[in-house]
């Protein structure tokens, strides 16, 4: 009696057990075999399979497989220039400011020196122009300061050779500043704006006691080298003795 029970109880649990094989060839492209290869299972997240492929496999570098219900990847989409994926291939993520991506780099990278990228997801860095120079950041391009410069062939702005250049910023060449001959007027306490006597220097001119004007109280350096009016080239006339005025 107990022998045929267990026969009925073993013939039982054969019947109930389905006896279906599925092979890879019954998943569709995107799918594999679950793990007791009794039904077809759509790739996690970042993963895919093709045709020539026993079972899924994770994306390549900068390609995603992200999850989208009913979607089934047979290969996975490019991330564009500007972007790379993230480790688990889910999505793209755009290059930070500063840095790219072109299509033959696979991580985002630093701009090269003065080149910028001042938005994220830059495929390309832009040059710096002539008299700027990239920030430590690679987001934009600085004026070069006063007294220094930067042509296309140089990495950085530098320090102009002498003294007495243009006082401006954003040079690509540094450019003298036309300079005036000492003053030396008799009779007379000499002044100015500035010890170099570059273009633009004014020199102002007061008689000492017992004498006088003979022509205008200041004078000023010009583009030509020369000082403006005429009369200081007279310096024998521009102060003198009271009473001797001609």
């Amino acid at each position: 009696m107990f022998n045929k029970q267990l026969f009925i109880l073993i013939w039982w649990l054969i019947a109930g057990i389905s006896t279906e094989i599925v092979t890879i060839s019954d998943c569709k492209l995107g799918e594999e075999l679950n793990p007791t290869a009794t039904a077809c299972t759509m790739c996690r997240p970042g993963h895919y399979r093709n045709s020539t492929m026993s079972e899924c496999a994770k994306c390549a570098v900068n390609s995603i497989a992200p999850y989208r219900e009913s979607i089934l990847y047979e290969n996975c989409p490019k991330c564009s220039d500007g972007a790379v994926a993230d480790e688990p291939r889910w999505q793209c993520i755009e290059c930070r400011i500063g840095t790219y991506r072109s299509s033959d780099l696979t991580v985002c990278t630093g701009c090269p020196l003065n080149t910028y990228a001042s938005s994220t997801g830059s495929s390309e860095c832009a040059e710096c122009g002539a008299g700027t120079a990239a920030n430590s950041l690679r987001t934009g391009c600085d004026k070069c300061p006063v007294g220094e410069y930067r042509s296309s062939d140089m990495d950085t702005c530098s320090k102009c050779a002498t003294e007495g250049t243009e006082p401006n910023v954003e040079q690509s060449t540094c450019v003298d500043i036309p300079t005036c001959g000492p003053v030396n007027i008799p009779n007379s306490i000499v002044s100015s704006d500035s010890e170099e006597q570059l273009r633009g220097t004014v020199v102002h001119v007061t008689c000492i006691d017992g004498f006088h004007h003979v022509g205008t109280e200041s004078i000023t350096c010009q583009g030509s080298r020369d000082w403006s009016h005429d009369s200081i080239v007279d310096t024998a006339r521009t102060c003198q003795r009271l009473g001797e005025i001609k």
